[in-house]
This record gives C-alpha cells, sequence and structure tokens, in this order.
C-alpha cells in the first residue's frame, strides 16, 4: 500500500469538497447534452470532424487505431443519428469524407456552451484577484501537463462504438 503524499491528500479533499457542495453539482452531475446517448467514441469522432474539419473513414480509421471497416460502421452509427453526413471530396470524388451536419455542430457548440455556462456561474464567486489568482494557477497546471504529455497528440485508445 503507497502513501498518501500531501499533494494526493489536497486533491482529494478539493474532490471531496466539489462532490459534497451543491453549488458545484454542475461540475460533478452529467450535463444535460449527455442525454443524446453518445458513447466515448462518437464523442471523440464529433469533436474530431469539429476541430479537424470532414475525414475520410481512412482517416478515422487510422486516427482512432481501427480497421476501415470497423471505422465504417462507426461512422454509420453516428450517421444514423443525424450528426454527421458523408460527402465525396470536391477534387476527388472516389474520396467519401464525414463531415458534421448542422446537428452535429449545434450539440458540439451547446457542449461547449454548457461548459463555459457552468464555468462562469462556479468562478463568479470569485473576486477579480482572486480570479487572476486561478487563472495563474490553471496556466501552470497546463503548462506541467503538456510538458509531461507524449510527444504525440494522437489518442492512445481505440474508438469505443
Amino acid at each position: 500500500m503507497s502513501e498518501v503524499t500531501g499533494a494526493d491528500a489536497a486533491i482529494d479533499r478539493i474532490a471531496d469538497l466539489l462532490t459534497s457542495a451543491e453549488a458545484a453539482r454542475p461540475l460533478v452531475d452529467p450535463p444535460s447534452w449527455m442525454d443524446a446517448d453518445l458513447t466515448f467514441g462518437q464523442l471523440r469522432l464529433i469533436y474530431l470532424l469539429s476541430h479537424s474539419g470532414p475525414q475520410s473513414i481512412g482517416q478515422i480509421a487510422e486516427r482512432f487505431h481501427v480497421t476501415l471497416t470497423s471505422a465504417s460502421q462507426f461512422a454509420d452509427r453516428v450517421e444514423r443519428q443525424g450528426l454527421v453526413e458523408r460527402q465525396h471530396r470536391r477534387d476527388d470524388r472516389r474520396v467519401v469524407e464525414l463531415q458534421l451536419t448542422d446537428a452535429g455542430h449545434a450539440l458540439v457548440a451547446s457542449m461547449l456552451g454548457m461548459q463555459r455556462e457552468v464555468l462562469r456561474d462556479i468562478f463568479s464567486v470569485f473576486t477579480g484577484p482572486e480570479l487572476a489568482q486561478l487563472e495563474g494557477l490553471v496556466r501552470i497546471m497546463v503548462e506541467r501537463l503538456a510538458e509531461r504529455a507524449p510527444a504525440s497528440h494522437e489518442p492512445a485508445q481505440t474508438a469505443t462504438t
């Protein structure tokens, strides 16, 4: 059994505070958009398309470390939900790409908007100087996480269909 460090204990106390504080519920409760009944892999695909634009089935298979058949079946399930659609690439009609539909864009916007709305509400309890302090700490956290992150930004896990 490993010994709990001071940092581990502090993280545990912070987690306990957040999960026990009724006002912080939006941080730990599932947001309303989760009613869309999407798997983690489907969310990853939607975010990929939102961030990187249209992708071929081959690109998706490579990115998620799955076969072309699996990527195509995976795309079929998200397409049936109306969040993505297949389009022929303009410069090469032989290539079919997946792109977000208006509903897919709206879902991404609502997820990002919900996160910001929750953060704005929760952080509104801080004063200006406290927010500046928090921002400084978050910057340090992001920098240190970037330092220890692997060189590749490719996800290590496979898509969950």
